[in-house]
């Protein structure tokens, strides 16, 4: 076996050309990830350049359908797997429980908390109002990591009434924030009718004002977004981000014994009205449960009436088709007979035909074998005449060839003699 030996000047220009390429594949990341940065302002480093240590929080609350989902998106946010909301184009919520999005505003990193409704069609107040506390205490445990700015509330101003819903929301929300950080709670109206419809946008305007003397006293200020409002969005943050960081009213007790939902402000405000809808929600319970009960005695009366009578339908249609199957039987049998005497004709005659059959061709045969037999024997016959005329012409060639040989031991003394015996030979050979 031969072994391939690498000269010294090759290794060294392989190894020249690794590091070539190591050189440029680490030149191509580090400007790669400095112009990344660069596009998305990424940074550590607030606007008057200092270090920025805790991230900024900001909590999104509403109605479902207000446009929570439209608002992360026009800020390109997403959640740890790297996917961005999805809109809701129905009265179910698409957000089920709270979840965090990342973005960039500026150079600051940013995190926005997604909460549920509490109007969700698909869960219960107060397991609603569970997690998001649950959530905010999560952020304020580690203060050094995250700084709490501010709630944004959106409100649809389509919606014609301020119902109790929104009433409902509008005071949780209060209980969450606390009166003295309601200057840190912006409101965003949403769902604002086209420019071109002045008499609806008009309405939408009054509605507005009424709402902000009525409802919304004592918060930071109020915004109009529309659904691809990004620069709407993020000057929104940057009005919180004026201010001065703030815990919510709900983490400040949540941090005290006995860290429990019950003992917060939004805990006593929710929970007897969770207990009035718990026992007027047990209350129709029984109702119903009256109710089937009566409704299924009914319909157990009903389906043994319909059981008897379909019972007696069903005894008389089986003596019908009884009455039936034995016609048909009868039937069948006296059919079987007919096809049975058919099928012996039938037999017969192609018994008797094959017997015919069978006879011709075995007498034909015969026959056929008789001939074999005698050009069998005129066979044998010509071959052994033809054995004897061989025997007998090779018997004679012998002879002859012993004359001859005679002949030329004879005449063997004078060469001319030789060659004439030769020639004689040869000639008679070949008119034999």
């Amino acid at each position: 076996m031969r072994v391939k030996v690498v000269e010294p000047r090759f290794r060294l220009w392989n190894l020249f050309t690794l590091g070539l390429i190591g050189i440029i594949l680490c030149l191509f990341v580090g400007f790669g990830y400095r112009d990344r940065s660069a596009g998305n302002n990424i940074s550590n480093n607030d606007d008057d350049g200092q270090e920025i240590k805790a991230i900024s929080v900001f909590v999104l609350m509403g109605k479902t359908g207000s446009g929570k989902s439209s608002f992360i998106n026009s800020l390109n946010g997403t959640d740890a797997f790297g996917r961005k909301p999805v809109v809701s184009d129905g009265i179910d919520s698409s957000t089920q429980s709270p979840t965090v999005y990342l973005t960039w505003i500026g150079k600051r990193k940013i995190l926005l908390l997604d909460t549920p409704g509490f109007d969700d069609s698909a869960r219960d107040n107060l397991e609603v109002l569970n997690d998001i506390v649950s959530s905010l205490y999560s952020f304020a445990l580690r203060p050094e990591d995250f700084e709490m700015r501010g709630v944004i509330f959106l409100h649809d101003i389509s919606e014609i009434r301020f119902g109790g819903s929104q009433k409902k929301t509008l005071g949780i929300l209060r209980a969450i924030v606390g009166e003295e950080n309601l200057g840190n709670v912006i409101v965003g109206t949403t769902m604002w009718s086209s420019t071109w419809d002045a008499g609806k946008l008009k309405q939408q305007e009054k509605r507005e004002r009424a709402l902000l003397d009525d409802q919304w006293g004592g918060i930071r200020k109020t915004t109009r977004l529309s659904r691809d409002s990004k620069n709407v969005a993020v000057q929104i943050i940057y009005d919180l981000l004026a201010g001065p960081p703030a815990l919510l009213l709900a983490q400040t007790e949540m941090l005290q014994p006995p860290h429990t939902i019950e003992a917060t402000t939004v805990g006593k405000l929710a929970m007897p009205e969770g207990r009035q809808e718990l026992e007027d929600l047990q209350r129709k319970v029984r109702e119903r449960e009256k109710e089937f009960e009566a409704e299924s005695k009914r319909q157990e009366a009903l389906l043994q009436e319909q059981v008897r009578d379909t019972k007696r339908k069903f005894e008389a249609q089986e003596m019908r088709s009884r009455q039936k199957e034995e016609s048909q039987r009868l039937k069948q049998q006296e059919d079987m007979k007919k096809f049975e005497g058919k099928l012996r004709k039938e037999f017969k005659r192609e018994s008797k035909s094959i017997e015919d059959k069978i006879r011709k061709d075995t007498k034909k045969r015969e026959q056929e074998e008789k001939e074999i037999r005698k050009l069998e024997e005129d066979l044998r016959v010509k071959l052994i005449k033809r054995n004897k005329i061989r025997v007998e012409k090779a018997r004679k060639d012998a002879e002859e060839q012993e004359k001859i040989k005679a002949a030329i031991k004879r005449l063997e003394k004078p060469p001319v003699l030789t060659w004439f015996a030769n020639l004689i030979s040869i000639i008679l050979t070949w008119f034999r």
